[in-house]
């Protein structure tokens, strides 16, 4: 997983700030969605962070497949 570059995207999800997590894992330049994370921000702080890697899930958001 850290092994290979990643692109982040900001973005939104229920009011929160996210990113869409894109991932150089065939080492060719070509970064495809593996995750949305959102950020649960509190007094100014990153109070959570939650990451969905399921594919049925990302259909949801307004994202490229591929970036």
């Amino acid at each position: 997983m850290f092994a290979t570059p990643w692109r982040l995207v900001p973005t939104g999800a229920n009011g929160q700030l996210a990113f869409a997590c894109y991932q150089d894992a065939e080492g060719g330049g070509r970064f495809t969605l593996g995750a949305i994370n959102v950020l649960t921000l509190r007094g100014g702080r990153i109070a959570e962070l939650s990451g969905f890697i399921d594919p049925d899930l990302h259909r949801h958001f307004d994202l490229p497949r591929e970036r």
